[in-house]
């Protein structure tokens, strides 16, 4: 991959407004593993639904007397939720409820227990199964959906006009009260996109709650446009809240790229419209406390 240097391409960073522009928080690698666990769990879910089953001459087997399907079979967890006997119908529940508790008063059950109770009866007497049911399930469906609902990070805006560097981080305003900053360049291996040692922008930036508390926020679009490029970018940064670099106003997309593997169910997450509003606020309250 070639170096930085010159280059002109998209590099994660777009100004719709004079003096502030708004870069990308990096978001690659967790997004990405994610996709393809959750294809794998698919192509693993349908090769044990298409292929396991068809091992056997009959997709019908006997338990405790009562004949069930392939469906039935998948299907009977739920008689722990009350599928056969308090909604829907399946034949192994059915029997284990009428027999099994009506009739022969299994479970503490007696001739008078209704659908709704024996459901209490079989949490009471079995609380661990419905946890290990609660977690296992929670994490099949994280596996399989989660890249679908995994949303882009709010980005990080650079803001000349008020000489300041913030974002808005779950729930909170995260800032950085000058124009001069110093950032960051790890380079590591770039397994994700076979290429070589790369990596993004990292700046540090503090609480607008608690303003000793740090945290370092990753800068940058993936894959990388150029070797180098965490450096190139912070460089590039540098200059534009300087206003040193040679029509900076005018180098930048208007927009931000937000390509359909970084897309989410929930859409993208957006800094506040007031963002802008309460820097200026924070600003003026921390500098008139510091005078």
């Amino acid at each position: 991959m070639a170096r930085c240097g010159t280059y002109k391409g998209y590099i994660g960073a777009a100004g719709n407004k004079l003096g502030i522009v708004d870069v990308e928080r990096f978001f690659a690698g967790f997004k990405m593993v994610l996709g393809l666990v959750a294809i794998g769990v698919w192509l693993a879910s349908i090769q044990y639904i298409l292929f396991y089953e068809s091992s056997f001459d009959d997709l019908k087997y006997n338990s405790s007397s009562v004949e069930l399907t392939t469906w039935q079979r998948y299907t009977k967890f739920l008689g722990n939720f009350g599928y056969g006997y308090l909604w829907g119908e399946h034949p192994t529940w059915k029997r284990t409820y009428e027999k099994g508790c009506l009739e022969k008063n299994w479970y503490g059950c007696n001739a008078q227990t209704t659908p709704e109770e024996f459901l209490l009866i079989l949490v009471k007497r079995h609380p661990r199964r419905y946890v290990d049911i609660l977690m296992i399930s929670c994490g099949f469906f994280y596996l399989a959906f989660g890249f679908f609902f995994l949303r882009r990070p709010a980005p990080v805006r650079f803001n000349r006009n008020l000489g300041a560097i913030y974002t808005w981080h779950r729930g909170k305003l995260w800032i950085h009260p000058q124009y001069i900053f110093d950032y960051d360049y790890k380079p590591g291996l770039n397994l994700l996109s076979g290429g070589g040692f790369n990596g993004p922008m990292r700046i540090k930036l503090q609480s607008s709650l608690n303003p000793k508390k740090l945290k370092t926020f990753k800068l940058g679009t993936y894959p990388f446009p150029c070797g180098g490029y965490g450096q190139f970018l912070g460089k590039r940064l540098q200059e534009f809240m300087r206003d040193s670099y040679e029509d900076s106003d005018h180098s930048w997309p208007k927009n931000l790229k937000y390509p359909w593997w970084q897309r989410s169910l929930l859409g993208r997450k957006e800094l506040p419209e007031d963002i802008d509003q309460r820097a200026e606020e924070w600003l003026r309250l921390h500098q008139k406390n510091e005078a």
